[in-house]
């Protein structure tokens, strides 16, 4: 029985059996006293579980989960910051913003696309897709993290990742907003052991935008997120960007020139792998 319930058990007694009141007086007032600092103490026990409630990202809403990882990727010197060893509370794992539809491709015959139908500002999260990683890559696939020159783990066609076309980045800082893609990733190892992916918005995406163009396509730049493409290295590009900025073929990181690679990892538009390993390995010595 706690400290709590023993003496609630006496003080209901002592209205119970009078003798005790009789026979021991002097203990009334003193049980008063013990009682009421009792009820205080609960009071601040409680108080105190509910900030801490607060302070649990598995007791929030949904809504109060993204913004505490909105809050954590806020904008820095505009770019998106990188918190790899961030934990995404369970509950927002997958998630999709309200507007992204999913269309029949534009360009690419018996392909899909995903298409934003509402406006969207720059940093917003788009969607959110977790999976388990392995060191298999396909079309369907997409990697989250480095691990050496031989592989490299991914996770496989989770939701909405399957159905992110590509689009070449430009390289002319002048026309990075307008013809740039207009989804960038970053990746969350989290304690569990999986990884999450976040489509961050890379711009701001506006109603007349919207509307001019019945939708805006979410697209990400291949070459930004996986190091190398076994599967497709070479293949004809066939994205939107202007003539003079499309790369003519599907890249891996590896496949850009030294002038490429260091612009998306300078801007921030690599993946935090990619700048990982552009880092570590691209300006190591022994890189050819």
């Amino acid at each position: 029985m706690s400290k709590f319930e023993k003496l609630n058990k006496l003080w209901r007694n002592s209205f119970h059996n009078p003798e005790i009141i009789m026979k021991k007086p002097s203990w009334h007032p003193l049980l008063v006293i013990l009682f009421l600092l009792t009820l205080v103490q609960a009071g601040l026990d409680s108080s105190e579980n509910k900030e801490g409630d607060l302070l649990d990202p598995e007791r929030l809403s949904p809504k109060e989960c993204l913004d505490l990882v909105q809050d954590k990727y806020k904008i820095s010197n505009n770019k998106i910051p990188y918190c790899n060893d961030f934990d995404i509370p369970m509950r927002i794992r997958n998630y999709s913003k309200n507007g992204v539809t999913l269309k029949k491709s534009d360009l690419l015959k018996d392909q899909n696309q995903l298409v934003l139908e509402v406006p969207a500002k720059k940093g917003e999260i788009i969607f959110i897709c977790t999976g388990w990683p392995s060191t298999f890559q396909d079309r369907y696939s997409i990697q989250v993290d480095y691990l050496d020159d031989k592989s490299n783990y991914h996770i496989q066609s989770l939701g909405l990742i399957a159905f992110l076309n590509h689009k070449c980045t430009p390289m002319q800082s002048s026309n990075q907003v307008n013809h740039s893609p207009p989804i960038i990733l970053r990746m969350n190892k989290n304690n569990d052991g999986t990884y999450s992916v976040i489509a961050f918005c890379n711009k701001n995406i506006s109603i007349d935008q919207i509307e001019r163009n019945g939708g805006i396509e979410l697209t990400f730049d291949y070459a930004a997120n996986e190091i190398t493409l076994s599967y497709a290295e070479g293949i004809k590009c066939l994205c939107d960007a202007p003539k003079k900025h499309c790369r003519k073929q599907i890249l891996g990181f590896n496949g850009l020139s030294r002038k490429e690679q260091e612009f998306l990892v300078n801007t921030g538009i690599a993946s935090d792998h990619v700048k990982k390993y552009f880092l570590e390995v691209v300006l190591s010595d022994n890189y050819l």
